[in-house]
């Protein structure tokens, strides 16, 4: 997504989650490619806001599984 206004622009992004079979109750990582900041999204809708003096465009890679605590050995 890119920001070609002089001004800036925010609302939300629709993703769609479920065809990366992301479960509705599982959070999933963005990342942003440009800048390498990660975003924790949930949900198929997600703030963004698009600032042409700061970041004008987002390129983001979407890691669909984040672990939780079951998922680590040390969980009984």
């Amino acid at each position: 997504m890119v920001n070609l206004d002089p001004t800036t622009h925010s609302g939300a992004c629709h993703f769609a989650a479920g065809e990366l079979e992301i479960p509705q109750d599982r959070g999933y990582e963005a990342e942003d490619l440009l800048t390498g900041e990660r975003y924790l999204w949930n949900g198929p809708r997600n703030y963004v806001e698009l600032n042409p003096n700061k970041q004008p465009g987002h390129i983001l890679r979407i890691h669909r599984r984040m672990k939780i605590e079951t998922d680590f050995d040390y969980f009984l």
